[in-house]
């Protein structure tokens, strides 16, 4: 609801009516022409490439063509919610976390996600890119690198972040480090197939240059000096980046390869491609390694638990 509700805030139709009338008429009107410029080719690149949200929602639409396009717009962003809360709910369970502290952190995910829709849209693609990291991830914990492949090349018609899957093979151990660079190697390399087929079948498309900057030093700087960048980062993530930067030594060593090996190329990447404001760029790294830490850092600050018969603290043999 409170992604729908978003939706007012760059609605043609803005308004102070209670309720989803906004939601509905940006759908209607915008989310529709959006959906429609992908199938006619000519929604810009990179927007264009990103065929599998739009190839998904046409597909069903065609299937059930009674039911409105509108109402597959929400179903899908209810799915995509739920699949991301199960898959995060499987990647914490991995990091070996107890029930209570995978409550926690998916009630900050849902924090989160609930404002991450500044200037945003629907924006599946995003959405899509969180739930593949986030299943990657969770299966790459438990030693299970074959369901990444065909997920990796999947998410490479999704959104070109998805280069990035690879590197999280590579660097997350479980394997000896040649057959895990191998893997890597290939996949990155089928991928690059695909990005480049979907480039070759669509055809060329103008740049889209982001808010009037460039992307590289003109749009970095933008990025930097706006204050909505980092009232918005803040109101998303609060002080779980503290809380994870604070609890560093603690965390577990897929952990820190990941945070190492992704975070800084995704921050870069993103700092000088695009619109930070648009937090929802960086829920990746923010449920895949800073949510995560923070909440080991949480769990190893636990008190042990006392000896059955025993008050907590107390020792066997201890009189009271």
């Amino acid at each position: 609801y409170a992604q729908l509700r978003e939706l007012n805030h760059i609605s043609a139709l803005r308004t102070a009516a209670i309720g989803l009338k906004p939601a509905w008429h940006f759908m209607q009107a915008e989310q529709v022409e959006r959906h429609q410029a992908i199938l006619d080719k000519r929604a810009g690149d990179p927007w264009q490439y990103r065929v599998l949200p739009a190839a998904l929602v046409e597909a069903v639409h065609r299937a059930t063509p009674t039911v409105p396009l509108t109402r597959w717009f929400v179903l899908l962003r209810w799915a995509q919610n739920t699949c991301i809360f199960l898959a995060f709910s499987y990647l914490l369970a991995g990091l070996g976390l107890s029930t209570r502290f995978q409550l926690a952190g998916l009630m900050a995910l849902a924090w989160s996600l609930a404002l991450s829709g500044y200037n945003a849209g629907l924006a599946f693609d995003t959405y899509f890119d969180l739930l593949f990291y986030l299943l990657a991830a969770g299966w790459l914990l438990r030693g299970r690198y074959g369901p990444v492949i065909p997920l990796a090349l999947l998410a490479a018609a999704n959104r070109e972040t998805s280069l990035l899957l690879p590197l999280l093979m590579a660097v997350t151990p479980g394997r000896p480090i040649r057959n895990r660079l191998r893997v890597a190697g290939l996949t990155l390399a089928a991928q690059f197939v695909v990005l480049a087929g979907l480039r070759m079948t669509l055809g060329p498309q103008p740049l889209i240059i982001p808010e009037g900057h460039a992307p590289g030093c003109s749009l970095f700087l933008y990025n930097v000096a706006r204050p909505i960048t980092w009232l918005n980062l803040g109101l998303a993530f609060m002080l779980v980046p503290l809380l994870a930067a604070g609890g560093w030594r603690t965390v577990s060593t897929p952990l820190g390869r990941w945070a190492l090996a992704l975070v800084p190329i995704w921050l870069a990447a993103h700092f000088a491609g695009a619109i930070v404001a648009e937090i929802r760029l960086m829920l990746v790294p923010y449920a895949l390694v800073v949510l995560p830490t923070a909440l080991l850092a949480l769990a190893s600050r636990e008190p042990a638990p006392s000896a059955p018969g025993l008050p907590a603290g107390g020792r066997a043999g201890s009189r009271s």
